[in-house]
């Protein structure tokens, strides 16, 4: 909900117009099922004043899930992926991100911001950090990431996909079994 408060105070000081950013939020079913009535009431009610002030185009709220073949369509017309997780696993939407942006070859229009909380911010070096508890953090760490020269922008992501590029899911799968299976033998011999 913070994100949502911190959108609409940009709008309101005139420091982002909405016709140049458009805030889209996607709220998968499993985050909607957990989510109480009255915090997802606030949301709704919140994204209301913002639609009435600004005009629907500024923000895009979406309960619902999206399969992977929109989530590529989303990251091919996104420059920045913002993630405000407090807490996850390995979210693997930073990832889909960074490798759409290099397929595109757009990486020096593109920025990751992602959780410090986040399970993937140890393998996405060239991401931003956020604390998701920090509103003004995020709030210029999204201004940096939308007036940072190209050439920046485009080694940040390139460490990014440097790194996604020589270390795939099923490498990462197969050093997760090995090391498991010798936390299973370590644990058998003693």
């Amino acid at each position: 909900m913070d994100n949502f408060i911190m959108f609409k105070l940009k709008l309101n000081l005139n420091e982002i117009h909405s016709p140049d950013i458009v805030m889209q939020k996607i709220r998968e079913d499993n985050f909607i099922k957990t989510l109480h009535t009255e915090i997802l009431g606030d949301i709704n009610k919140l994204v209301g004043q913002i639609h009435e002030e600004f005009g629907n185009g500024c923000l895009i709220l979406r309960h619902e899930f999206i399969d992977i073949e929109q989530r590529y369509g989303l990251w091919t017309i996104s420059n920045i992926y913002l993630n405000t997780a407090y807490s996850e696993g390995m979210n693997l939407s930073p990832f889909e991100f960074v490798s759409v942006k290099q397929q595109q070859g757009k990486l020096e229009k593109a920025s990751c911001i992602i959780s410090e909380f986040s399970g993937c911010k140890q393998a996405l070096n060239g991401a931003y950090l956020v604390n998701p508890y920090n509103i003004e953090e995020i709030s210029k760490q999204i201004d940096f990431a939308i007036t940072q020269k190209m050439h920046f922008k485009s080694d940040r992501m390139g460490i990014q996909f440097s790194f996604i590029n020589k270390h795939s899911t099923l490498k990462w799968a197969q050093g997760f079994l090995t090391l498991l299976k010798k936390a299973r033998k370590s644990q058998a011999d003693s």
